[in-house]
């Protein structure tokens, strides 16, 4: 088997073409079969340039939360080429319950930039959220961002490197920005970084998929007044501007507009769970269930097809190990350990790991 299976002539077929090339070749025992299949999943070679699985190992997470400003998503957007007045970077930040955005533009993503952002434009302008969620990136993984958060009380949740979905709802928020930013920069030119404020606009006044509301609406209890309303009065505005209004008058219509809010919020719960459910069902169905256990001996998906960029060769491996399974997290992640050099693996995502025989 060794022979026709990995000598000079032997293409590292799989086990069924194996098996048939030894019948060819006149050769037979009763566990011939299955021998030739565990020889074929224990070869090392077939292993580490075997096809990548598109099915997630593990089903889809349920990231709702139960209140606005309780849970903050934190993103990178870049680097951005061209560069911006030398911003090359953006950084996001999406409240999960409101999908309320802060973004601003960076020359340098360091771990001060992250830290001033946290405490300028969440804590001090909607409190101190529970969790915030980021992904294992040296920007969001320092001692400043920790001592921010330690000091605040905020627990800090990280997603795996290449693996986005971890960080599900950044992720989608980046692809929003970016998607509107790029139109934006289309359409009326100039740099990047003087239309983000139009496109954050933009973003927090339109209803979003999951909730039914704009984030604006969700967040102040009412509609923000767009441009094209002042150009052309809606009746909104045109009552506002035809009737004399007094303080009470002003303060009624205010409080009615707070009670809505709370309605609002409850109905945008409810259209959230229905969303996250129907996503669910239909993203759980494509799931190939997949786990590990302390001690278990894996592969994980070399950096350079993660990241998806250009291998050291046309013929470099597509999976790298093998490593032991050091440690096992609950949110589907996993720590390995090198078995030959014996140091330890970046945190890892179970979608980007198989299981490695020997």
């Amino acid at each position: 088997m060794q022979e026709i299976h990995a000598g000079e002539c032997g293409e590292h077929q799989g086990m069924k073409r194996l098996y048939r090339q030894l019948l060819s070749f006149g050769y037979y025992w009763p566990t011939m079969k299955k021998d030739a299949h565990d020889f074929v999943r224990k070869c090392h070679t077939c292993q580490i340039h075997a096809n990548l699985s598109h099915k997630p190992p593990t089903l889809l997470q349920d990231m709702r939360t139960p209140w606005p400003f309780h849970t903050w998503g934190l993103d990178l957007i870049g680097t951005i080429h061209p560069p911006s007045d030398g911003y090359i970077w953006i950084l996001t930040a999406t409240e999960y319950f409101t999908k309320w955005v802060e973004a601003v533009p960076l020359r340098k993503a360091t771990g001060a930039a992250v830290s001033n952002f946290i405490r300028e434009y969440i804590v001090c302008r909607f409190g101190i959220p529970y969790k915030m969620v980021t992904d294992n990136g040296t920007p969001f993984v320092n001692k400043q961002v920790s001592s921010t958060l330690n000091g605040y009380g905020i627990k800090h949740r990280r997603s795996t490197p290449y693996y986005p979905q971890g960080n599900g709802q950044a992720e989608a928020t980046n692809k929003t920005i970016l998607r509107i930013l790029s139109k934006m920069v289309y359409e009326y030119k100039g740099n990047w970084s003087i239309h983000l404020p139009d496109a954050l606009w933009a973003y927090r006044t339109s209803p979003r998929g999951a909730t039914g509301f704009s984030p604006y609406s969700l967040v102040y209890g009412s509609d923000a007044i767009s441009p094209v309303e002042i150009t052309i009065p809606t009746a909104r505005v045109s009552t506002v501007n035809d009737l004399e209004w007094d303080a009470k008058s002003c303060s009624d219509w205010r409080v009615l507009d707070l009670e809505a809010a709370d309605e609002r919020r409850i109905e945008a719960e409810r259209k959230m769970a229905l969303y996250h459910r129907t996503t669910a069902q239909a993203y759980n169905r494509t799931v190939k269930p997949q786990a590990f256990k302390q001690g278990d001996l894996v592969l994980k998906v070399a950096e350079h097809v993660r990241r998806q960029i250009s291998g050291p060769s046309k013929f470099a491996p597509q999976w790298e190990g093998p490593f032991a399974v050091k440690e096992v997290h609950g949110s589907g992640y996993y720590h390995l350990i090198s078995v030959k050099e014996g140091t330890l693996a970046d945190p890892i995502n179970g979608k980007w790991l198989k299981p490695y025989y020997c």
